[in-house]
Order: C-alpha cells, then structure tokens, then sequence
C-alpha cells in the first residue's frame, strides 16, 4: 500500500507530461478531432417536439406525444388570409379572398414538388367528408332517438301552433339584426326554419363553429368558404405530406408554400402562417440562433474582460481555446450519439463558455506565476498541471453533482441538457491540462513579443494588504 501512491503520482505526472514533452502531437491529435467534431455537428438536426419537454412516465404527456406522432390532424399549415381595406365590402372581401384561394389551389396542382408534399388543401367546410355522411344518413333520420326525454317535451312543444309563432318572430329579429352575417343566416333559417337541428346539435354535442349560422353547415348541402366572424378572413389548411417533426421537409415545405402565397397574393392579402409546420419552422430557425448567438455575445464580453485583465494580448486566444475545443467535442459526441438540440441545450455553448474557461484561467495565471519565479516554459507547465490537477478535479466534481442530478429528471430535454454540460465540462477540464500547455510550449519562441508578455494588469496585493491590516474591521 505504501509504494501505491508514488506509483500512481509517477503515473500521473507521466500523462501530464505529454502535452509538454510532445506539444505538436497533441495539437495535431487535437485538430483532427476538431475537424471530425465539426464534421458530426452538420448533422445535427434540431428538434422541436413538444415531446422533449414532456415527463418520459407521465401517461397523460405519453398519450399525447403518441397523438402529436402518429395522427396527423394536428400537423396542418394553417393559413388565414385577410382582407383589411375596410373600403371594401362583405361581398367584395369575399371575392378578393376566394380568388386568392383558388389560384393557390391551382398553383399548388401545378407545382410538380408542391403537388407531391401537399396531401390536401382546404379552405371550405367540406360537409360530405364521412362524418357528415353518417350525421345526415344515420343520425338526422334517426333524430327523434337521440332526444332524452325533456328535448322531446320541447320539440312537441315548438311543434304546437303557438311554439311556431313564437319561432317565427324569433327568426325575424335574427335577421333583422345588423351585421355580415344575416345573409348567411337567413338562407339557414330557410332550410330549417323551426330550429329543429338544435334539440340535436344539443343531444349529440356537435361543434357549433362560428355562431348559429354556421352550425347549421354540418347538416347542410352547401360547402362554404371557412370564413371568420366579420367575413374579412378566409382559413385555409394545407396537410404535408410529412410530419412538422421532420424539420427538412418542413423547411421546404414552409418555403415553398410562402412562394406559392406570395404569388397568389396580387391583390395584397394580409397572410397569416400558423399550425405545426409554421411553429416548427421558426423552433428550428430558434434553436440554431440560440446556438450561436449565445457563444458569440459571450465570447466578446470574455475577450473584453481578458484584455482588461492580462497584459498578455494572447490570454484570452490561449485560455479559450481549450474551451472551444471542448464545446465542439461535446456536441460532436452529441451528435454521434444521435441526440437532437433542443431549445434547453441550445445554450449549453454558452454555459461551457462561462463555466470551461475557469480551468484555463487557473491554469494560466499559475503558469505565470511560475514563469515570474524564473521557471522555464516547460517547467512552469508541468509544474502547474501537476499542482492543479486535484484541485481541478474536486471542482469538476463538485459542478458534475448538480447536473447528475438534473439528468435524474424524466424530461428528456432537462436529461440531454445535463449530459451535454457535464461533458463539456468534463472535457474543459481535460483540454486544459493538454491543449493549453502544449500551445504555450509551442509559442515560447514568441514569448518575448509584446502579444505573450505574461502578467496581470490589475493586481490585488493592496487590497490583500488592506484587509489583512483591518482584518478586525473587516470582520
């Protein structure tokens, strides 16, 4: 047991000599990793499911992610186009928005890649699709067995003499009120003017749309434009032929429908993008935004605060690299592994960024220390790896317990986020103990220039001197 320990610092200290003793094979060891980190990064591709926000054993999120995956009602673009020039009237914004529709139906049959990808494109209430058909050939003439019976009290009721009347002037105040939509509502009263569907509407619990007009569209013959309430805009779904999960698709998918809009549009819509695929594209457009914006604004106020710091104009180059090079690992390994960015690990760049460069500052302000005491480049190295290893390591180790906790949680995106940054803090750790000293082994024939002059431009022994003169005060 005793000759353990000397063994194993003998061991030790040989692996922190490597980056000194042989600095270009560990640069051109570490370059090509880069290059192949790089390489795997491009095939990330990001994801925007709700399901990653989810809790893995929640049934309720299980069942919905099942939903989300395999139905595809819920996938549909959702395009509102809007007539906003209030010159124009009811009939002429309904003109100007069926036309704008059936030039994108027409130019969507007429698109060779737009045809392929488009599953349908809907813009009226299509009231013969097979819901419609068993309402109107089963449930309409089977009517009077759905009613409990307080409904069939109140249709006898309404069927009397009096209860007509009293329906009648009931009809005449609906239409005599002001509004766009009388003209619709007088020809439903028309085709029902006793309201009978209402009894079952209630009964069956069918969705009313938009107001007692439409309603009546379900037990209708007529398929109408998917107008909204003040007539001004027209909905319009269009189903890929892809789930909005699949971000390549749906890139394409969105930018051709925007070209397809915007070259129906002559008579200056106000259009609308909405639904899964709209989401998704702006998701994906989000989490690659994240991904490097972040890096960069921190990268700036980290070079700032270096140049503030270190008389050495190279510090910040020196202490950053090695970070850099751990971001780029740990997303390369997180690519490999087939793991998708969500929004929560689109800003572990950033948190490296912050948290990785400690190691490196450490590392490089003890290295300067010892180069002021007189030790040589390579001495000076090792020496500070030696000393620094335990140290860093404890407080590796600290970091890596609150995020082994994190990836206990059951949200796969809070799981991914915690692993991604315990690697990348793991491999921070690692690179400043090999790449840093093998590039200040490697620079010291430019040690003397102004650039890799090493030192601290602000010092703190006055302060250290203040307080210990006051410690008392302090205290």
């Amino acid at each position: 047991m005793t000759g353990a320990r000397p063994e194993v610092r003998s061991v030790l200290s040989l692996l922190l000599a490597i980056p000194v003793d042989h600095p270009r094979i560990v640069l051109t060891s570490t370059a090509i990793v880069v290059v192949l980190s790089l390489l795997a990064i491009t095939r990330l591709k990001p994801s925007a499911s709700l399901e990653m926000m989810m809790a893995a054993n929640d049934p309720a999120a299980a069942a919905l992610g099942r939903l989300l995956t395999n139905y595809r009602s819920l996938d549909d673009l959702i395009l509102v186009a809007t007539d906003r020039d209030e010159s124009h009237s009811i009939e002429q914004a309904h003109g100007r928005l069926i036309r704008f529709a059936e030039c994108l139906q027409t130019y969507v049959d007429s698109d060779p890649e737009l045809r392929q990808n488009v599953v349908h494109l809907r813009w009226r209430h299509e009231v013969r699709g097979p819901e419609q058909r068993f309402i109107q050939q089963v449930v309409v003439p089977n009517g009077l067995h759905y009613l409990d019976d307080t409904a069939f009290n109140e249709l006898l009721e309404r069927l009397t003499p009096a209860g007509m009347k009293h329906q009648f002037r009931r009809n005449e105040d609906l239409i005599a009120a002001p509004g766009p939509a009388a003209d619709q509502l007088a020809r439903t009263l028309l085709q029902d003017p006793l309201r009978l569907r209402d009894f079952l509407l209630n009964q069956i619990n069918l969705p009313t749309w938009n107001g007692d007009a439409a309603a009546a569209n379900i037990l209708s013959e007529e398929d109408s434009p998917m107008f909204s309430l003040d007539h001004r805009s027209l909905l319009i779904r269009i189903g890929g032929a892809q789930p909005a999960s699949d971000l390549d698709f749906t890139k394409r998918f969105m930018q051709r429908m925007r070209i397809a809009g915007d070259h129906c549009n002559d008579e200056e819509l106000h259009l609308e993008y909405a639904g899964a695929y709209a989401i998704a594209a702006t998701a994906e457009r989000a989490i690659r935004s994240d991904m490097s914006s972040s890096v960069l604004a921190l990268v700036l106020l980290i070079q700032g605060l270096f140049l503030v710091m270190y008389r050495r104009i190279a510090s910040f180059a020196l202490a950053f690299t090695p970070v850099a090079v751990a971001i780029i690992t740990a997303f390369g390994i997180f690519s490999v592994l087939s793991m998708r960015p969500t929004p929560a690990t689109a800003v572990v760049g950033a948190i490296l960024a912050g948290l990785g460069d400690d190691f490196s500052m450490h590392f490089l302000s003890h290295y300067d220390h010892r180069r002021e005491c007189g030790d040589s480049p390579r001495e000076a190295a090792l020496a500070s790896a030696n000393e620094l290893f335990r140290p860093m390591l404890a407080a590796l180790l600290t970091s890596l317990v609150g995020f082994i906790a994190i990836m206990q949680s059951s949200v796969p995106a809070l799981h991914d986020f915690a692993w991604l940054s315990g690697l990348g803090l793991a491999l921070s750790m690692i690179a400043s103990l090999t790449v840093l000293p093998a590039l200040l082994v490697t620079l010291e024939p430019v040690a003397g220039q102004s650039w890799m002059k090493p030192g601290m431009r602000l010092h703190l022994e006055s302060v250290v001197n203040f307080v210990d003169r006051r410690r008392r005060v302090v205290i």
